[in-house]
């Protein structure tokens, strides 16, 4: 998100390049995975920490 944030801030667009372009749509998409894979795993883990 600082990364998106910065682009933006220097005029680059970033935004617009993973909203228009298909390689931008492919890395938006794997980016949220990923994203969602990370918070699943840290929940795994932080499970497997401290029982509930």
């Amino acid at each position: 998100m600082v990364g998106l944030a910065l682009g933006e801030a220097i005029g680059a667009q970033p935004l617009a390049t993973l909203k228009s372009t298909p390689i931008g749509q492919a890395l938006l998409v794997l980016g949220a995975t990923f994203t969602a894979l990370g918070l699943l795993w840290t929940n795994h883990i932080i499970n497997r920490a401290v029982p509930t």
